[in-house]
């Protein structure tokens, strides 16, 4: 994906990208490839995808059961105070 692409998917400065891509660089997550005079990032190996996509998919379940119980101790304690 070229820098272009990811500043327009991520919505975050060019200069916060830059720094986030330095980091990924030095780590050896991600490797830049050069094509006339862009620069294209690639996952170094494509199972961090994978794993990204799992820690999102626990995340987002775990995020709605909690909404869920917020939910339910919110009616609560206005019940309470009601009654």
């Amino acid at each position: 994906m070229s820098f272009a692409d990811l500043l327009q998917r991520t919505e975050i400065t060019k200069t916060k990208l830059s720094q986030h891509l330095a980091v990924l660089r030095r780590a050896r997550i991600v490797t830049p490839l050069r094509h006339g005079g862009r620069v294209f990032y690639r996952l170094t190996y494509p199972e961090i995808e994978t794993a990204c996509e799992a820690v999102t998919k626990v995340l987002t379940k775990h995020l709605a059961q909690t909404r869920n119980e917020t939910s339910v101790l919110l009616r609560r304690v206005s019940g309470a105070r009601k009654g």
